[in-house]
């Protein structure tokens, strides 16, 4: 009884808190804080599909697929993150580098860089 009175208490004081004028710089900060929010809910990740056995002509291919997809959107690709299996032949860079993408290759024995 007394643990919910307290919570209750201090939900109550944290939304006063909150809803007091805000002086001219925290409303700058929020604005800046809000930007940074909306370009992070813009950035997308694409799945292609799926083989067990990929080689570099069908990686290739559905980079092709890929792009063809993506040519109806709005905001245009810019960058293709790509780790550096061999199956990642001249051809996947070629079709990205065409669209006018940049294509960033990760480190070598660097899982977490993607």
């Amino acid at each position: 009884m007394v643990i919910s009175f307290l919570y209750l208490a201090l939900r109550r004081f944290i939304e006063l808190v909150a809803l007091r004028p805000r002086w001219p710089q925290f409303k700058e900060l929020e604005i800046v804080v809000l930007r940074h929010e909306l370009a992070i809910l813009r950035r997308r990740v694409h799945l292609a599909d799926m083989t067990e056995n990929p080689d570099r002509a069908w990686v290739a291919q559905q980079a092709r697929n890929l792009t063809w997809g993506l040519q109806e959107r709005e905001c245009p690709l810019r960058f293709s993150l790509r780790d550096s299996d061999a199956k990642f032949a001249a051809a996947f860079d070629e079709v990205f580098r065409s669209e006018g993408v940049e294509v960033i290759r990760t480190p070598v024995r660097a899982p977490i860089a993607n």
